[in-house]
């Protein structure tokens, strides 16, 4: 690591909004008043590896002032709602108010080391004083306390099966927002980082004497580029939040608002197309309503190899899965099949999609990006290579296999698993050809880059996007049902319904699953957010703990 905090910035008064200070080594911040309460920072250099983008004044921006000292080198930004104190005498930093407290800082960057970064590798860094009584929410899906201060997380994915709903870290998903609220003026406000770049954020874990309490925002590849959204109340905020991750495409299906069952034991039996005819029986039986079953992956495992394939059947479970499908809709049932995001070296359709170039790439190779995921029973793995949702043959050829492999079979959801992409490779390149469909409010490269530069969140969001696009192309009189895993800003356009994971059996994890969800839920996740209550891994839950 090599942090190199920028100095010497002038204001550059040719440019009335958004408001703009460059160096002379081509720095450039930019702040730009999105509304009254809402504020855009932009902190670009030439070293860093994403393309180069400004921000623009396109619009109309809501009445503002602003006025320059000269002689101390402060420019103030005032809205009907916050004072904005830009100080740019030595280095750049800015101190933030709010008109209800003028004398009460509401956040302030740290000076001599507010927005650093390294040369070398373009990573960016945001360090922030920690003010006295502050707690910090959201940041996803995460573990503990709802009050996520004096943590430090990374925002990674992992397939973290079994996870310590109290302490471990990372976990599924990908959210760069958190909100603030003040124990001494009782204002809120958020930030977003709008970056899907692999990310730590401190919320005061770390000390250092030298420079007094602080907290920070760490991404792996530049450029700094975050709001400020201002409450005063939480509602306020998340309505904020909301409205910059936009709304989503649809509305739910009726049908996922009642009980939907799951148990991966059923497909994976041998006799599984029996077992679950005689599921609707059973849940008479018992006076269960139910309207959805979750549809395990065992229905794609090979009879030959034991390894599962897919957008495969296997035919000795399932017989005939279309006239499953229509005993199970005509009582009422809808079925969701899980599907996941890369293809064994043994797959039957591998050499196929190797030779579209449909898959994350090798360039030092010219080969697919070899990876090691889950292949059969517990605790077994084997090579293969993810899908590159970037890639346009990747793209097509997952929407072509969901439409003729499972909704012509009479499947009416999809349930995106194991989609965090991880990867011990950031070398390995994405396509970038396919551009989302949501506005991400940054531009993205359309020429092949190593996954770091873009990060992998990218794929699970493009991945959720080909799943929703299959289903309205086959369907559009329906209302998509989409369930992932994994999940990233603006995911909640696509998808219905995600969950926690695969927790431990435990009363401790139903107790800190709780926190977890409510933070989930401040991020704008999908708002069918659950939890196995009776646990995933583990031993088996007792009555009590069950239900």
């Amino acid at each position: 690591m090599r942090q190199h905090n920028p100095r010497h910035f002038s204001h550059d008064s040719s440019v009335s909004h958004p408001i703009t200070f460059t160096n002379e080594k081509g720095n450039k911040l930019q702040v730009q008043i999105v509304n009254d309460s809402t504020v855009r920072v932009l902190h670009n250099a030439p070293q860093l590896r994403l393309p180069n983008y400004t921000l623009a004044d396109d619009r109309t921006p809501p009445n503002f002032t602003s006025e320059v000292d000269d002689e101390d080198k402060k420019l103030t930004i005032t809205t009907s709602i916050l004072r904005i104190v830009v100080n740019f005498k030595k280095d750049l930093h800015i101190a933030w108010y709010v008109q209800s407290h003028p004398d009460v800082l509401l956040r302030e960057d740290l000076p001599n080391r507010a927005y650093p970064m390294d040369l070398a590798t373009g990573a960016v860094w945001h360090y922030m004083k920690r003010l006295e009584g502050d707690m910090y929410y959201g940041l996803g899906e995460r573990t503990g306390d709802l009050n996520l201060k004096g943590r430090r997380f990374r925002l990674e994915r992992m397939d973290c099966m079994g996870y310590d709903a109290e302490t471990s870290d990372p976990l599924y998903k990908f959210c760069p927002f958190y909100l603030t609220l003040s124990k001494h003026t009782k204002n809120a406000h958020g930030i977003f980082y709008n970056n899907l770049s692999r990310t730590t954020v401190d919320l005061g874990n770390e000390n250092d004497a030298l420079w007094g309490p602080y907290h920070y925002y760490h991404a792996e590849v530049g450029p700094l580029d975050y709001y400020i959204l201002f409450g005063p109340s939480v509602q306020d905020v998340i309505e904020g939040f909301a409205s910059l991750m936009g709304k989503p495409d649809h509305l739910p299906p009726r049908y996922s608002f009642g009980y939907l069952a799951s148990s991966m034991g059923y497909a994976e039996a041998h006799n599984a197309q029996t077992l679950l005819e005689c599921f609707p029986d059973l849940c008479r039986q018992h006076d269960i309503p139910c309207d959805g079953l979750h549809l395990s992956s065992g229905y794609t495992i090979d009879e030959v190899t034991k390894q599962r394939y897919v957008f495969t059947w296997n035919k000795k479970r399932f017989p005939n899965p279309i006239d499953l499908m229509i005993k199970l809709k005509n009582a009422g049932i809808h079925v969701f099949a899980n599907i996941k995001p890369w293809l064994l070296e043994n797959h039957p359709h591998y050499q196929g999609l190797k030779d579209l170039h449909g898959f994350i790439w090798n360039e030092e190779d010219n080969i697919p990006g070899e990876i090691t995921q889950w292949s059969g029973g517990a605790g077994e793995s084997a090579s293969c290579a993810y899908i590159d949702f970037t890639s346009k043959n990747g793209f097509d050829w997952w929407k072509e296999k969901v439409k003729t492999k499972l909704l012509m079979y009479g499947l009416e959801g999809l349930w995106n698993d194991n989609n965090e992409f991880t990867m011990l490779d950031d070398t390995y390149t994405f396509a970038n050809e396919v551009i989302s469909t949501t506005n991400l409010h940054h531009p993205l490269p359309l020429y092949r880059t190593e996954s770091a530069v873009v990060g992998t969140p990218l794929q699970t969001l493009l991945m959720a996007q080909a799943s929703y696009e299959a289903m309205r192309e086959y369907a559009p009189s329906k209302r998509p049902f989409v369930i992932t895993r994994s999940a990233t800003p603006f995911i909640h356009k696509f998808v219905a319904q995600t969950w926690s994971g695969d927790n431990f059996t435990s009363w401790k994890s139903v107790k800190f699953n709780i926190p977890m969800g409510i933070s989930a839920g401040l991020s704008i996740f999908p708002g069918a957010y659950g939890h196995d209550v009776g646990g995933f891994a583990g031993p088996k839950p007792g009555p009590e703990l069950f239900v």
